[in-house]
């Protein structure tokens, strides 16, 4: 993921923690396709806060500005 979004390498303990939160939300074979979190947790985890790692954001400015610079 860090050499994908182009970031500089001390942001891996970010990646590290990123990887390893989506790994333990995902369904696996071993477990009968339920996640890590499922079996500890019992309920579902939530899919919908994962983002694109390392996206570019563009502001809406139409109100304020005719373009964007």
């Amino acid at each position: 993921m860090l050499f994908h979004a182009n970031s500089p390498f001390w942001f891996w303990v970010e990646v590290f923690s990123t990887t390893i939160y989506v790994i333990n939300r995902l369904p696996t074979p071993v477990l009968n396709e339920l996640s890590p979190f499922e079996i500890l947790y019992s309920k579902t985890p939530a899919y919908a806060i994962f983002h694109t790692f390392g996206c570019l954001c563009f502001p809406y400015l139409r109100d304020y500005a005719k373009h964007k610079i």
